[in-house]
């Protein structure tokens, strides 16, 4: 896996990317691999990783059962830019409580690793087979500014994001 990795990162670099965001991780161990075979590559640009987490009772989880405090201290020792979280099936209130978790536990660790979030579109429902996101932009805004408040410094959006949640969350964010 971390020959695939960095032949995926030399590519990349090669292309002229500015930056890696390797995200959507559930396992302790392929998310280090990642991590590892980035920086192997040896471009001198930011690595930014996040892990997708899920409601478990009541804490956050991956799939593969890595609660926020393991995932971030892991993730802060291998020396990232920035440490954060994406996807998952939580509502916008439980990212904005997963938010207050991560910078909570990222501060316990460095003053220096930032802060981010990929937030979906609220919680996917199931209808006729579709994973649809109804959250509107402007509410998706108003949770992100929240999100924002409690110390995440890179924002963006995961599935059922568009450009009109984007730009709500950017004039919302501006003002």
């Amino acid at each position: 896996m971390k020959e695939a990795f960095a032949r995926q990162a030399n590519a990349l670099l090669d292309g002229g990317v500015d930056g890696f965001i390797i995200e959507t991780m559930t396992a302790l161990d392929e998310v280090t691999i990642a991590i590892e075979a980035v920086k192997s590559v040896g471009g001198a640009v930011p690595v930014l990783a996040s892990m997708s987490f899920n409601r478990a009772g009541n804490d956050f989880k991956t799939m593969m059962g890595v609660d926020v405090e393991t995932a971030v201290a892991k993730i802060v020792s291998l020396d990232v830019d920035a440490v954060g979280f994406n996807f998952g099936t939580v509502s916008l209130g439980e990212y904005i409580e997963l938010a207050e978790k991560f910078v909570s536990a990222v501060q316990a660790l460095s003053a220096d690793v930032i802060v981010y979030a990929e937030p979906n579109a609220g919680k996917p429902e199931l209808v006729e087979g579709q994973a649809v996101y109804k959250v509107s932009p402007e509410d998706f805004a108003a949770a992100v500014e929240k999100i924002h408040s409690a110390g995440v410094s890179i924002i963006g959006g995961c599935y059922g994001t568009s450009p009109a949640h984007i730009r709500a969350t950017a004039e919302e964010l501006q003002s």
